[in-house]
């Protein structure tokens, strides 16, 4: 034992051996010592590459990297106009910013080196050349085999070929909750989905909620902008998808069908429950909508929520505009249009159907009857070619036919058709009929011709591909010569081919080449390339407006120069439910304004929210202490009483919480204010409107807190979708979760 003591005191003499060696000495920074392959270094940014999704500020857990706006780089489709910056004195150089990089614009160098007194110089702004402006290897970089992203979407199933050319049944089978839930998972919330949707939804605050399985949630955050969410979880033109980051590199989220999957998974009758604010009492003031179309039923439904009388009037027997009389049944379900619709009427709005405003009403009624008009009477005319034989009575317009189905009505199908046009409207008679003839000749003989060529066909793309596969046959870049008679009977469109749809600046003018003839035939033609308004209820007010070009000129809120008027949907905006939603939308807000002489009040702040969250915290600190000291000393109450006191503590808590955001200099310090989208304070009415709590009964006391823990669930759910601030995130989560928490005690 001794001696083993004494080895290992003599140890450390060993190293005497060494003295005179020469050493290894690294000399930096004035040397470079090449490092390792995969090295962790200073980043690189490709700018142009660069969309500015956010999604390496997101997951940074030590809030080292800062989205700034950057000059000459401006907002568009799948694009911000924010970059990433690097704050080297919180980087821990872990490169999660680069693997979770949605379009692999991030890499780390193998440079290392940066010595400076200066420590503002720590924080870097990275480019494609550097942070020293000098070239080194690159190290870290995404794996190209092990992606933290899932690129790939989760497929949608869908009626075979076989299973649907023939019948009207809906095709897609839509998510099981599994499939929505993985799907939900792949979404990075960098909201670039929500700047590039019509009507502003909050596409990442549903997907994450549908992520968690909260499907209340889901609906109440898409009701915010959306009066028809399962609707559009059909049948929207998703141009959210488009501008998905996960896009870039991978296949797009699949945010139509999450929406369809969430609405489809509430109930009609629980409807109610995912509004953000009761209805309010009405003021006696009234509001005529012309046209049960998506803009008509989305002014309806905000304007009855603000209180106002609103009466709409469809000409058709049933609202629903073209999502009932120019979408077919296996696109869009009757019964989901009727599900959304049904639900808007239920609020108090009233519709009068089979009303026609300038034959049955006068528009200059409506102007004396109400305080405001809105209206929104779609496309429901077609175009025509104009080439010789369209006076033949078996030429159709695809918006006439597309109205029989669904009435009903009957009209002649040929064994040989010929459909010209190349959008999805012409699709969808084109599909239409093809289903129309397999039922009656068991055969599909249908051409569809367009000019222009199958690249640019605005059709969407799933629409062509499922014609082909239903047995349509295209042939696109044809442009209609002449619908050829025969004894008065049709018997094929002759056509050109079509050398040009634009001209250099992309206006529409189209070239044709006379000597490249082909005859399609068949004998029925259906013409499908454009619908128009029927304006002429406008009657004597048509020469009072103001117009740009042929339409009615409109402020952002869709006001006319008959202040009293307002133009929504396609009439103003071109057709597309989805638009036409959010111009009702923002139209309601105008009426609203128009009436009661305000203007719009904006939050620009997280501070601003941050302060009715605090008002809200204090009067429910309020209230519950009133209502603990009801319940308290009566047996009948003794339960009640003891969770009102538990939840008082709780309330207090969460107040003394929110003081130290709004104040604490340490927790405020990189508190970031900028907000993700606009904001106005109506948006939070659902909390600042809230009802005091009736005291009456231990059931009525019950029910009440029920209602504004929810609204408390709520609010700090919108909180943390719209601050980018890790440490206030961390603090609103605890915030959100006592009230999830304590409702259900209450439950």
């Amino acid at each position: 034992m001794a001696e083993n003591k004494l080895g290992s005191v003599l140890k450390p003499f060993l190293a005497l051996k060494t003295l005179g060696e020469k050493p290894d000495t690294i000399h930096v920074p004035s040397e470079y010592r090449e490092a390792c392959d995969r090295y962790r270094g200073f980043h690189v940014n490709d700018l142009d590459k660069c969309i500015g999704c956010g999604t390496c500020a997101e997951i940074c857990d030590n809030d080292a990297i800062r989205m700034v706006p950057v000059v000459g780089r401006e907002a568009e489709l799948g694009k911000t106009e924010y970059r990433p910056v690097i704050d080297y004195g919180r980087c821990c150089w872990c490169a999660l910013c680069v693997d979770i990089c949605t379009t692999n614009s991030l890499n780390m160098t193998r440079e290392y080196t940066h010595i400076d007194e200066e420590t503002n110089s720590f924080f870097m702004f990275p480019d494609e050349n550097g942070i020293h402006n000098k070239k080194f290897p690159k190290g870290w970089q995404a794996d190209k085999d092990i992606n933290f992203l899932d690129l790939e979407r989760v497929p949608m199933e869908e009626l075979g070929p076989d299973q649907r050319d023939s019948s009207f049944v809906e095709i897609v089978k839509g998510f099981t909750k599994q499939q929505a839930q993985l799907e939900a998972s792949r979404c990075v919330a960098c909201g670039l989905c929500t700047a590039a949707c019509p009507a502003g939804m909050n596409i990442p605050e549903y997907i994450d909620a549908i992520w968690r399985d909260d499907i209340p949630e889901a609906g109440r955050q898409m009701y915010k902008t959306n009066p028809l969410p399962d609707v559009c979880g059909r049948i929207c033109t998703h141009n959210c998808e488009t501008a998905c980051s996960m896009g870039v590199r991978g296949e797009a989220i699949s945010i139509r069908w999450l929406k369809r999957y969430a609405m489809d998974a509430i109930p009609s009758d629980e409807y109610k429950t995912l509004i953000n604010q009761r209805v309010v009492e009405s003021e006696g003031r009234s509001i005529a909508i012309v046209g049960a179309g998506p803009a008509g039923l989305s002014a309806a439904y905000y304007l009855v929520l603000m209180g106002y009388k609103v009466t709409l009037f469809e000409s058709y027997p049933k609202a629903g505009g073209m999502m009932r009389y120019g979408i077919p049944e296996y696109r869009l379900p009757y019964e989901t249009l009727d599900k959304d619709i049904d639900f808007i009427i239920s609020l108090g709005v009233e519709l009068k159907t089979n009303t026609r405003v300038g034959t049955d009403v006068t528009l200059d009624s409506l102007h004396s009857s109400y305080d405001s008009v809105l209206i929104a009477t779609g496309l429901h005319q077609g175009r025509s070619t104009g080439v010789p034989g369209t006076d033949n009575p078996m030429v159709f317009q695809s918006i006439d036919l597309l109205a029989k189905i669904t009435k009903g009505e009957d009209f002649p199908v040929e064994e040989k058709v010929v459909v010209i046009g190349g959008g999805n409207v012409a699709l969808d008679i084109a599909r239409s009929l093809a289903r129309k003839q397999k039922a009656k000749y068991g055969k599909v003989n249908l051409i569809v011709t367009s000019l222009e060529s199958r690249d640019i066909m605005p059709a969407d793309e799933e629409e062509i591909v499922e014609g082909m596969e239903e047995g349509i046959e295209f042939h696109p870049g044809r442009g209609p010569e002449e619908i050829v008679i025969e004894s008065d009977k049709i018997v094929g469109l002759k056509t050109s081919k079509c050398t040009r749809v634009f001209d250099e600046e992309g206006r529409f003018s189209p070239e044709f080449d006379k000597d490249d003839i082909e005859l399609y035939e068949g004998a029925m033609v259906v013409e499908s390339i454009g619908q128009a308004p029927d304006m002429s209820y406008l009657g004597t007010f048509a020469e009072s407006l103001e117009y740009n070009g042929r339409r009615i000129k409109v402020d952002e809120y869709y006001q006319s120069s008959e202040n009293w008027l307002f133009v929504i949907g396609d009439i103003i905006k071109g057709p597309d439910v989805i638009t036409g939603i959010a111009t009702g939308h923002t139209a309601a807000q105008g009426v609203d304004y128009f009436l009661r002489h305000i203007e719009a009040d904006g939050i620009t702040k997280i501070d601003d929210i941050l302060r009715i969250a605090h008002s809200y915290q204090k009067d429910e600190l309020a209230q519950i202490t009133q209502a603990a000291e009801t319940a308290l000393g009566k047996s009948e109450l003794e339960e009640l009483a003891g969770k009102l006191d538990t939840l008082k503590n709780l309330e207090l808590s969460s107040l003394e919480m929110l003081d130290a955001l709004l104040v604490n200099s340490d927790t405020r310090i990189h508190l970031r204010q900028e907000l993700p989208r606009e904001i106005l304070k109506e948006d939070f009415m659902y909390i600042t409107n809230l009802e005091p709590l009736d005291m009456s009964s231990g059931d009525t006391i019950s029910s009440g807190v029920i209602s504004r823990l929810s609204a408390a669930y709520a609010l700090y759910n919108d909180l943390i979708q719209l601050t980018r601030s890790k440490e206030l995130k961390f603090s609103l989560e605890i915030l959100r979760r006592r009230n999830d928490q304590s409702r259900k005690v209450f439950s």
